[in-house]
Parts: structure tokens; sequence; C-alpha cells
């Protein structure tokens, strides 16, 4: 699976790539191999999480339940940066919320959420953080997976913080190795699209068109 193995769900928002081997019946399979990030991100408790590093095994147990490792981070002023932790199997997942430095659970839900110490939260702030819990718990795409759905394509995407930085972003693979992404900011000129074509498994350019002007890439990649 050089790509386009998507996975989805309870805030995560991704592609990966990577070797599984399945034999035995369809009945009772025997799937072992890996998968590992490639593009995407977590929300969690209303913030983008950039995705440091994701792999999903596949050990051959019987039914065949993947065993999740995700690291994902958010930084908030003055250095402080969440990190969560997503292991263990895929039917029961084990989430762990850390920071750097380090700082209570609550404190890190705060800082993470609002920018600012939990003895600052206001009563209004604390209902979102609830409602943000409550999102995450009950799983659902939300409106992430209803605008990719309604849109038709591969990645759909909304970020910023409903400000002048907001952004809406929509992806879909025209071939197999060619990946367009066309995004749209609020403020005037900030429309742009980008063309990732694949050249090889290590070897990919990446072309950028928007209003503000044209610029192109050559990117390389080694996985060790």
């Amino acid at each position: 699976m050089p790509e386009k193995l998507y996975v989805r769900g309870r805030g995560l928002e991704s592609e990966w790539r990577g070797n599984l081997s399945v034999t035995g019946t369809a009945d009772d399979p025997l799937v072992v191999g890996s998968i590992d990030f490639h593009r995407g991100f977590l929300t969690l408790l209303d913030r983008r999480f950039s995705i440091d590093q994701g792999t999903i095994t596949f050990s051959g147990a019987k039914p065949p339940i993947p065993e999740l490792n995700i690291k994902a981070s958010a930084e908030a002023s003055g250095g402080f940066k969440g990190i969560v932790q997503i292991t263990g199997p895929a039917t029961k997942p084990k989430l762990e919320l850390s920071s750097d430095p380090a700082a209570p659970q609550d404190e890190v839900v705060a800082r993470i959420m609002f920018d600012r110490s939990s003895s600052g939260i206001s009563p209004f702030q604390g209902l979102r953080l609830a409602a943000a819990i409550q999102e995450l718990q009950s799983g659902g795409d939300g409106l992430i997976g209803i605008g990719r759905e309604a849109l038709g394509v591969d990645t759909f995407d909304i970020s910023g913080s409903g400000g002048a930085d907001t952004t809406v972003g929509a992806g879909k693979y025209i071939s197999d190795n060619v990946f367009l992404e066309v995004q749209q900011g609020v403020t005037s000129g900030s429309a742009k699209a980008t063309l990732k074509i694949e050249l090889t498994p290590s070897l990919s350019t990446e072309t950028q068109i928007g209003q503000q002007g044209t610029g192109s890439k050559l990117n390389w990649t080694y996985d060790y």
C-alpha cells in the first residue's frame, strides 16, 4: 500500500501506507505487517495536533485486531507543548495527554484549548471543554466527515482559530500518484492549489499556484 489508506474517526483524519501479508481463509485470516503515517492530523479538545509519528501493527492475532502507536503534539505560547499518545488495540485504545514542560492534566487541557492557565478559565470555556470531551468520547467524524462526504473528496480540513487565519481545504487523488489539494481562506487573495506528484516512493514534486504567486519544489524522503 504505497498510500491512500485512510484512518478516520474520533478526531483522527489521516492517510497511511505500508505492507501487510494476509493468508489463510476469509473466515480465519492471518494478518501480519504494519502501516505507517503519511499525512493528516488529530483534532482533540478543539485543537489541531500535528502527528509526529504513527504506526499501526498487525501481529497475527485472531481476530486480526491492530495495535496503535500514534504520537501527536500541539504548541501553545511560551514554548508549551501538549502531547497526546494513542496506544493499544484498536478495539480499546488508550489515550494519554502530557506536556513539555510537564504539567498536571487539567493545566495541559487549559493551555491546549485556551492558551491560558486553568485558573483563568471562564464558565463558558468550561462548557466548551465539557463539549469537546463529550465529542471525543462519543466518536463520529463531525463536521470534517460531513464535508468530505458531501464534496466527494479524499481529504477535507478546516484549520485556524475562527478568525482571519481560518482556511478550508479539500484534496483528492486525480490518479494513483497525483494528489490535488485546494485551499481557501477568509481573507482576500488567500486561495491556492497544490499539486503533488509522486515520481518514486521516495521522490515527489510539489507545485503551488496561488493569487500570491507560483512555486515548485522537489521532496525526497527516506524511511528507516
